[in-house]
């Protein structure tokens, strides 16, 4: 949001998935910074990440918090993904990003937005996606009604097909379900 606005010539396009830039109270905003440390604190070594990604229950409970259905988030993915959750920076990332929340006024965009939020998402809930809207002179909001905050993971075909209709690209051919979906 910040780049597009302070850097409007780098940028023709934007999309926000399940993003910042939203209007966060300030104690979700610091639940969100220290979650992530404290997370890293509890699981932040990788011989315990990489046993939560292969076994079910841990993988599942895991990803409670950013997966409606944890389930969606196969073994193979998840393999690639937890692990990587204590990576160095993460947190001072994640701190740095919940410090920009309030810098940037989305009304100052002048280009199109796209939003693609999950319907269920536990950490930025829909409401806020819904606000940041009417924000926006030239947005839209693509609702993934199967996921929470990670639509790319839960609903790929979905999120695939509304970033690459909003870019004028047409989506590949891909499955219906995702590897290790419930369906498959």
């Amino acid at each position: 949001l910040r780049l597009a606005i302070d850097d409007a010539d780098r940028v023709t396009r934007l999309v926000l998935v399940n993003a910042g830039g939203v209007t966060v109270g300030a104690v979700r905003l610091a639940l969100v910074g220290y979650g992530f440390a404290v997370a890293k604190a509890l699981v932040g070594h990788r011989v315990f990440t990489r046993r939560v990604a292969r076994v079910g229950r841990l993988r599942r409970a895991s990803m409670w918090l950013f997966l409606h259905d944890p389930r969606t988030l196969s073994p193979q993915l998840a393999a690639e993904i937890i692990p990587r959750l204590p990576a160095v920076g993460l947190v001072d990332a994640v701190r740095a990003a919940t410090a920009e929340v309030g810098r940037a006024d989305p009304s100052d965009l002048r280009l199109p937005v796209l939003l693609v939020w999950g319907a269920h998402d536990r950490i930025l809930p829909l409401r806020l996606a819904q606000d940041l809207l009417e924000d926006l002179p030239d947005g839209r909001l693509e609702v993934v009604a199967t996921a929470g905050h990670c639509p790319m993971i839960e609903a790929p075909v979905a999120f695939n097909e509304a970033v690459l209709g909003f870019l004028g690209q047409r989506a590949p051919t891909q499955r219906a379900d995702p590897p290790g979906s419930p369906a498959t």
